[in-house]
């Protein structure tokens, strides 16, 4: 029998550290210090307000970690530090993905996990995440512009959506945006109907502004699970959020209204393997909905599709969309 160690025990239970000292790090605008030329512990310690001894010593838990480089008494930041965390750079997504990945709201959630497991849904007071307007929402909005663009060229190239003349699409729970904003770039004859909470929508209208497509972006504001969507549309997109849902017939069906004769949805989503057990961050997203939601839970591909088919679609297609493990489920009326 190979000798037993509990360092896995110990390293999971400090994982909060690694947590704390990235959010320390950002707080305090390390990065760009250090990005902008302050590279010893006595510069950053000036450039950051802070102390000498504190900074030197995160400084060198985050060498340990691999987001800084120290060579002699110098620090450099690692290649996807300086690409997403200094804010010189136009991918900086810091202080906004921290406030949404590990903010209050998520500390909360998962600080009453043991709870939410008895309950088999969030121990947040008024449905979690999933309450009218919660503002995790227009922090998300706003951390996922970088990854949120690669994403919908991702999405766009899957369905092969070149300009095809008039097209009217539907963005359900839109966020930033940027998936219907993909699909408006490149057919200059597609109208866009977002719907989302007002202020996260305003969000996305600057998205749109900013990608020239503003003429032809327009809001649905309110609760996706209740607003009046309209009808007429060739494509509803649904990208990541079915998995906040305790049960996403109805939704499926209000989406089927809405489309024309051969129109189609796009569900965008980790899914589960039938294992449940991966790909990891869909297990990870698992935890997350128990932890944040009242019923959500990521799927396998056969339960959506059983709820596609359920609420009155006719053909689905599932694709892959290497290099990420997102996946896509296409369902025509």
């Amino acid at each position: 029998m190979p000798a037993l160690s509990p360092q896995r025990i110990f390293e999971t239970l400090a994982a909060f550290q690694r947590t704390a000292a990235l959010r320390a790090a950002i707080e305090l605008d390390l990065f760009t210090a250090i990005g902008e030329g302050a590279d010893t512990t006595a510069m950053l310690a000036q450039r950051c307000s802070a102390s000498e001894r504190g900074l030197g010593i995160l400084a060198a838990y985050l060498v340990m970690i691999g987001f800084l480089q120290k060579h002699d008494e110098r620090y450099s930041l690692a290649a996807d530090t300086a690409a997403f965390l200094d804010r010189r750079s136009p991918a900086c997504i810091g202080e906004a993905a921290a406030e949404t990945i590990s903010g209050k709201a998520q500390a909360a959630a998962f600080a009453t996990l043991t709870e939410a497991v008895r309950r088999g849904g969030t121990a947040l007071p008024g449905g979690g995440t999933l309450a009218p307007e919660h503002p995790i929402w227009v922090e998300f909005a706003r951390a996922m512009g970088v990854p949120g663009a690669f994403l919908a060229r991702l999405l766009a190239d899957s369905l092969d959506q070149e300009a095809k003349g008039p097209t009217k699409v539907l963005d359900i729970a839109a966020g930033h945006g940027l998936y219907g904003i993909e699909f408006a770039k490149r057919n200059p004859d597609a109208e866009v109907f977002a719907v989302d909470w007002p202020e996260v929508l305003a969000i996305a209208r600057g998205n749109a502004d900013t990608a020239g497509v503003g003429p032809r972006f327009h809001s649905i504001p309110g609760d996706a699970l209740t607003v009046d969507f309209g009808t007429g549309y060739d494509l509803a997109l649904i990208t990541n959020f079915l998995p906040d849902l305790k049960t996403t017939t109805v939704m499926l069906e209000r989406i089927h209204s809405a489309l024309v004769k051969d129109g189609c949805v796009a569900a965008f989503e980790l899914m589960l393997d039938d294992d449940r057990t991966s790909p990891a961050a869909a297990v990870s997203l698992n935890l997350a909905l128990l932890a944040t939601t009242p019923g959500g839970e990521a799927r396998t591909p056969s339960q959506l599709a059983k709820s596609l088919e359920s609420a009155g679609f006719g053909r689905v297609e599932l694709r892959e969309l290497p290099p990420v493990p997102n996946r896509v489920m296409i369902a025509y009326k």
